[in-house]
């Protein structure tokens, strides 16, 4: 095994023993700063963002069941489609929200959407995954409402001066 493989083995043991959500962070983030950093240029849309992560999650956790455009329906007969909904089992279920744009408005909008898929489908967690083609270096950022809700932003780490 390559030195490179042992540290990653070694990283990665503690996602194991971590909460449902801990984990799928995690593995986004090591999908942002190892996968997406260096194919990001391959990736124009956020369609083929949205594969590229479900791909990635997929392999890094077969057990997961990783859907894509997701179809959720509003009591009002009106239908949404969420970017990726990730689950373990039927009662354990995170929805994900992409943008291939990384600024205030990219945050604002996509926040908004995910509050509003997360109240139709009644779920507390949600991530939003913001890929800026400028910067190779992730973070999370979580944000918790008084509604009981989370929120992570996956984007990239501000450049230092």
């Amino acid at each position: 095994m390559s030195k490179d493989l042992e540290d990653r083995a070694i990283a990665e043991a503690p996602i194991k023993s971590k909460t449902f959500e801990d984990r799928i962070v995690e593995r986004l983030l090591i999908c942002a700063n190892e996968y997406v950093a260096t194919a990001k240029s391959e990736i124009t849309s956020e369609r083929q963002l949205v594969g590229a992560i479900a791909a990635f999650l997929h392999k890094e956790e077969p057990s997961l069941e990783v859907n894509v455009e997701q179809r959720i329906d509003e009591e009002s007969d009106r239908s949404y489609f969420v970017d990726i909904v990730i689950s373990n089992t039927a009662s354990s279920k995170i929805m994900i929200e992409v943008k291939t744009a990384d600024d205030h408005e990219a945050v604002r909008n996509g926040s908004m959407r995910l509050k509003r898929y997360m109240d139709i489908a009644k779920l507390h967690t949600g991530i939003l995954f913001l890929l800026d083609h400028k910067n190779d270096s992730y973070n999370d950022t979580m944000i918790e409402g008084a509604d009981g809700r989370t929120i992570h932003v996956i984007a990239a780490k501000p450049k230092s001066m």
